[in-house]
């Protein structure tokens, strides 16, 4: 699939309604050969969002729905990043606001890669082989969605009948 677009695609379901929501993504597991890029283009996207009044149309990140919220994302954040995970965007609270936000390698155990978090914040893995990615995916114990962008049918059969979710999207999200 084009990595462009996947990124785009990828971001808009992480970071629209500030990730408040049931299927927003959360966990992203890339493969190796393209997991620098894409982080990058994620990085680059994010960049480019704008916080503020989300009744005001250029708004792209509005605020959580308390400050003890964005409160305890922060701390989520924090958790991630001393549990050896990477910051490679975002990270910033204020006030009610959380900056879109990409960790990178975080712990298998944070409360990041096995919470929902509800907010604009993901975190990124890689995984050497499909089989790995699709173990990586089923490690939850919230099996709404899946997604996986591909340019290979045989991988988008493979992974929809061994990823243990609802719904399986390939190269397309729900927002």
């Amino acid at each position: 699939s084009d990595l462009d677009v996947a990124a785009e695609k990828v971001c808009g379901a992480a970071f629209e309604s500030q990730g408040q929501n049931y299927i927003h993504t959360q966990r992203i597991i890339l493969s190796s050969e393209v997991e620098e890029y894409f982080t990058n283009r994620m990085i680059d996207i994010t960049s480019g969002l704008r916080m503020g009044d989300p009744h005001d149309i250029s708004t792209d990140i509005g605020p959580m729905i308390s400050e003890s919220k964005a409160e305890d994302t922060e701390n989520v954040i924090l958790e991630a990043v001393e549990d050896g995970g990477e910051l490679v965007s975002g990270g910033q609270r204020e006030g009610k606001f959380i900056r879109p936000t990409i960790v990178r390698n975080v712990s298998m155990k944070s409360r990041l890669w096995t919470n929902e978090v509800f907010a604009p914040v993901c975190c990124i893995s890689v995984a050497k082989s499909l089989n790995e990615a699709i173990g990586l995916a089923n490690d939850t114990s919230y099996g709404l969605q899946a997604g996986i962008f591909t340019s290979d049918l045989n991988v988008a059969r493979i992974a929809s009948e061994k990823l243990d979710f609802g719904t399986v999207l390939i190269n397309e999200t729900s927002d």
